[in-house]
């Protein structure tokens, strides 16, 4: 007898995501936050990516997800720095960081950011591709001087035609060797506020560093609140 196929569940696909093997950064030998350089992060990175579906990756201790956590930074008319503040509400998917403050935004890197030229990936494109999709899908920025709102991607658009070069593209800074997220900084020229646009995440705008740290931070954003060198805007 011949064996139907039901399309309806055929056609349903778990979701692929983008990681790599844990071996390569040593994480057993090294602290909370891994400060690398974008060229051994990138060379690691090459040298042990893995795609796989996320269920199983979630539960397989040999791979680590890759999760860009991108904190926007800007400096004050006072010179000191500022960090973009919100908090996530209780409708956030995980109900651990239900009520939590952060200052980092991100997620997984999906099938769909991956990048490569002859089935090679190429890390640096797939990452920016992940970085550009995360903060469009969840940022708007407001234009001070305009009163008009633009996407991460409109802004740095915008900048390039003011003479801009390279303007708000992610810098590397490390790994934070918790489920592993690689920390990102963009810097936002004054004059334009970041606003959340999903509905469980709550603007809350820039912060000082000493105003961050009083508020309920998830454990990431509290981590690199406590490292002072990491504050510092370019």
């Amino acid at each position: 007898m011949q064996r139907r196929i039901a399309w309806g569940n055929a056609m349903k696909h778990p979701q692929h995501i983008v990681a790599f093997d844990k071996k390569a950064f040593h994480f057993d030998e090294l602290g909370p936050l891994i400060h690398l350089s974008a060229k051994v992060f990138f060379e690691s990175a090459y040298a042990s990516l893995f795609i796989g579906r996320r269920h199983e990756l979630e539960s397989d201790e040999r791979f680590s997800q890759l999760l860009p956590y991108i904190v926007l930074r800007t400096r004050a008319a006072d010179g000191a720095a500022r960090l973009f503040l919100y908090q996530r509400t209780k409708q956030v998917g995980e109900s651990r960081l239900g009520g939590k403050f952060s200052i980092g935004t991100g997620g997984h890197v999906d099938l769909a950011d991956v990048k490569h030229n002859e089935s090679v990936i190429d890390v640096v494109a797939t990452l920016v591709t992940a970085v550009t999709r995360e903060q469009s899908e969840e940022l708007e920025f407001f234009d001070e001087e305009t009163e008009t709102v633009h996407s991460y991607a409109s802004l740095r658009g915008l900048l390039i035609s003011r003479g801009i070069l390279h303007p708000m593209l992610p810098k590397f800074y490390g790994l934070i060797n918790d489920n592993y997220g690689a920390v990102f900084t963009v810097d936002v020229p004054p004059g334009f506020e970041p606003r959340c646009k999903e509905p469980e995440l709550t603007t809350c705008g820039w912060v000082s560093v000493d105003e961050a740290a009083g508020f309920d931070l998830e454990n990431w954003s509290k981590l690199l609140i406590e490292t002072p060198e990491f504050i510092e805007v370019a």
